[in-house]
């Protein structure tokens, strides 16, 4: 087993980094990265935040609609900063997260199925008023 070892020097520090091992095993070589979880977490990571950015533009802009504003950039600059300043100062527990997670089950469950059904009696309604008003 040959192990080729990259070596850097910076200001009197030596790093040995083990970038790659080649196996020769019966006439073929095999070809191993060490440190494959970083590969693994950069995709990970391009996943993550192509999930993210489409619920943050679409957050961003009913929000700037709701506000009444053509321009999106105060609101998103103002969502960053809360985003970043939570991340900082709300630090859950393991458990505090799993609590989280059954109330968001349980609210989402809601608004799939109740709330349909009176945005639903809501728009009846709303018609029947429109129609006595026409009347």
């Amino acid at each position: 087993m040959a192990q080729t070892i990259k070596q850097t020097e910076d200001s009197s520090l030596k790093h040995v980094t083990l970038t790659e091992t080649i196996v020769k095993n019966k006439g073929f070589y095999i070809l191993v990265m060490y440190r494959l979880e970083i590969t693994f977490l950069s995709f990970y990571l391009f996943m993550l935040f192509m999930t993210i950015i489409p619920y943050l533009y679409t957050a961003v802009l009913g929000a700037s609609q709701l506000c009444g504003k053509q321009d999106h950039r105060n609101v998103l600059r103002i969502l960053m900063c809360l985003w970043i300043l939570l991340s900082f100062f709300f630090l859950p527990s393991s458990s505090e997260v799993a609590q989280m997670a059954k109330w968001s089950g349980k609210i989402g469950l809601y608004i799939s199925f109740v709330f349909p059904i009176f945005l639903w009696i809501y728009g009846w309604l709303f018609h029947l008023a429109r129609k006595e008003q026409k009347q």
